[in-house]
């Protein structure tokens, strides 16, 4: 039972990380994307509290504003500060990487 536990979660990383490589073959266009804001983070693990800042930058295609998170954790929010490139998908810009990790989409707004 062990086995099938450990081995799902193996397919389940394993399944995450090929997707991530076909979507970053899409992402072919690039913009200037710069830090917004942290957001502050507890992770518990047992019985520890890890307190941490998840970086969320802001880029802008075609009039419209992105704003998404990266999954780079950091006790330091100062750390993620300045200008960063973000490669985007094209065809669907909510896809996109920065700092060579895919972007979670917290906002799209027009402008």
């Amino acid at each position: 039972m062990i086995f099938i536990a450990v081995g799902a979660f193996i397919v389940a990383k394993l399944a995450k990380f090929v997707w991530h490589i076909v979507e970053r073959t899409h992402c072919k266009a690039t913009v200037q994307g710069h830090f917004v804001y942290p957001n502050y983070r507890t992770i518990i693990s047992g019985r520890y509290f890890t307190h941490t800042y998840v970086p969320v930058y802001e880029y802008e295609v075609d009039g419209k504003i992105y704003h998404a998170e990266i999954e780079l954790q950091n006790p330091d929010p100062t750390a993620f500060m300045g200008k960063v490139e973000v490669e985007y998908d094209t065809a669907d810009p909510t896809v996109c990487f920065i700092l060579n990790k895919r972007g979670t989409m917290m906002i799209k707004e027009e402008h």
